[in-house]
C-alpha cells in the first residue's frame, strides 16, 4: 500500500508509538506517551506505486498529497480518526502552509492552539455543509458499508466522492484542488467552496 501514519507534537518532534492504516480507510495512532494539547498525524506516501482508489474513475491511483489531521490529544491511547483532503485542508488553514508530498508537509504548528484546531476543523466542515471532517466517511464505491453508516458518515463520502470528481474533471491533483480551496475557506466566503463542488 506504501502509506506511513506519523504522530507529532505541535513543536515537530514525532509522538512515541505505532501508526496504523486500517483497510477501512481510517487510521489509528497508539501513542505510548501521554500527549495533551494538539497534535498531528500524518499520512505519507513512501512509493510510487497506487495507494487507493479513486472514486470518480475506479481506477487504483497514487496519492499526490501528504494528508495530515490536526486534533486535541487527551492522554496516552489510541485516536482514530479520518484523515482525508478535507482534514489536510483544515491543516493548511491552521498552520499556513501549502501541504507537501512525500513526507514534505510541515510538521511544526506550535502556534495552533486547541481552539484554533477546534474552531477550525468546524469551520472546514460547515464550508462544506459537514458536521465533522475528523470522523470516517462511508465510502460510495461500498454499496452496504454506505447503506448502513449514518446520514452525517454518508454525507462526509459524498463531499470526498465530490473532490474526487473535481479532479477527474479538471485534469488537478489532490494537491493543486486543496491549494484552490484553501484561498477561497474565510468566515465570510464558504459559500465560494460549494458552489465549486456543485
Amino acid at each position: 500500500m506504501g502509506l506511513e501514519l506519523q504522530g507529532f507534537k505541535s513543536d515537530g518532534s514525532e509522538i512515541a508509538g505505532t501508526g496504523v492504516v486500517n483497510n477501512d480507510g481510517t487510521f489509528q495512532f497508539v501513542a505510548t506517551e501521554n500527549v495533551f494539547g494538539p497534535i498531528m498525524l500524518r499520512l505519507v506516501d513512501t512509493d510510487p506505486g497506487a495507494n487507493y482508489t479513486d472514486e470518480a474513475s475506479g481506477n487504483s491511483v497514487d496519492m499526490t498529497s501528504d494528508l495530515r489531521v490536526i486534533i486535541i490529544g487527551s492522554a496516552s491511547d489510541a485516536e482514530s480518526v479520518a484523515i482525508t483532503p478535507l482534514t489536510e485542508l483544515a491543516a493548511r488553514k491552521m498552520i499556513g502552509d501549502t501541504g507537501g508530498d512525500g513526507g514534505d508537509a510541515a510538521i511544526s504548528f506550535a502556534n495552533v492552539t486547541a481552539t484554533t484546531v477546534a474552531s477550525t476543523n468546524t469551520l472546514v466542515a460547515e464550508a462544506f455543509g459537514l458536521t465533522d471532517i475528523t470522523k470516517a466517511a462511508a465510502t460510495l464505491d461500498d454499496a452496504t458499508g454506505y447503506a448502513a453508516a449514518d446520514e452525517a458518515a454518508q454525507a462526509h463520502g459524498q463531499v470526498l466522492a465530490a473532490i474526487s470528481g473535481a479532479e477527474a474533471s479538471t485534469g488537478l491533483s489532490t494537491q493543486d484542488i486543496l491549494n484552490t480551496f484553501v484561498a477561497s475557506i474565510s468566515d465570510e466566503g464558504v459559500e465560494q467552496v460549494r458552489l465549486t463542488l456543485s
